[in-house]
């Protein structure tokens, strides 16, 4: 995908208008019009870390070619999509909190990873 539909693709899954993402990162309607539809092909890199920003994501993310979450799936998918879905869920709800809430998010995740390794090192002792 292009930088431009990462953007769309982006803005749409925060529930974001083109004049909402535009007032967040300090440009433009226009140029975020322009973007999503190809006539702008790159931003500097101080405008594309501001647009990154307020659709928290990352740089990478955006500049990153990359096959989209939302392909179709078959029934015989579900069960694989379920955990997908959990994440995408839980992504959205890490979107809507302050930093100070999203730290503690961060720092509980390292807790259950140190947990988890510790716990494989005893089942495999």
């Amino acid at each position: 995908m292009s930088l431009g539909q990462n953007i769309k693709e982006f803005r749409e899954r925060a529930g974001m208008n083109q004049k909402e993402l535009a007032e967040r990162c300090g440009l433009t309607q226009a140029t975020i019009s322009r973007l999503e539809s190809g006539l702008v092909k790159q931003l500097k890199s101080e405008a594309l870390a501001r647009v990154a920003d307020a659709l928290d994501v990352t740089v990478d993310n955006l500049v990153t070619t990359r096959i989209t979450l939302y392909e179709p799936i078959g029934l015989s998918d579900e069960v694989h999509a379920e955990p997908l879905n959990d994440a995408l869920g839980i992504l959205r709800s890490y979107r809507n909190l302050s930093e100070k809430a999203r730290e503690q998010v961060r720092k509980f995740l390292r807790f259950l990873e140190q947990e988890e390794r510790i716990e494989r090192k005893r089942g495999g002792e």
